[in-house]
């Protein structure tokens, strides 16, 4: 028999906290903050790039450069090499590092 538990508010509210951001809030959350389309939102997540976008965003990246790098030529690079975007060779902070100079007009994405 299994004995029954009434577990305080307080532990309640502490696991809730601790329960990671549902994946359908995350992909609101970001569309609103990025002003990204649904469709840009769709391709994001469909290419499994939307963690990797939050940190390139987080890591001082302008979502719509963030986007441009790893949905097509990482994308490309990755599925050309026959690995997940993850795994393609560039971590988000060499990302943003990247469209810094790109930005800065030491380097050019043409």
């Amino acid at each position: 028999d299994l004995v029954p538990i009434a577990p305080s508010r307080e532990w309640v509210e502490q696991l809730r906290a601790e329960l990671p951001e549902l994946p359908a809030a995350k992909k609101a959350r970001l569309s609103s903050q990025w002003q990204f389309s649904e469709a840009d939102m769709t391709s994001a997540v469909n290419a499994g790039a939307l963690d990797l976008l939050e940190a390139t965003v987080d890591a001082g990246c302008q979502p719509a450069a963030a986007r441009k790098w790893w949905l097509t030529e990482l994308s490309r690079r990755a599925n050309e090499a026959g690995v997940d975007l993850a795994e393609v060779g560039m971590t988000p902070c060499q990302v943003a590092q990247l469209q810094k100079l790109v930005d800065d007009g030491t380097l050019t994405d043409k």
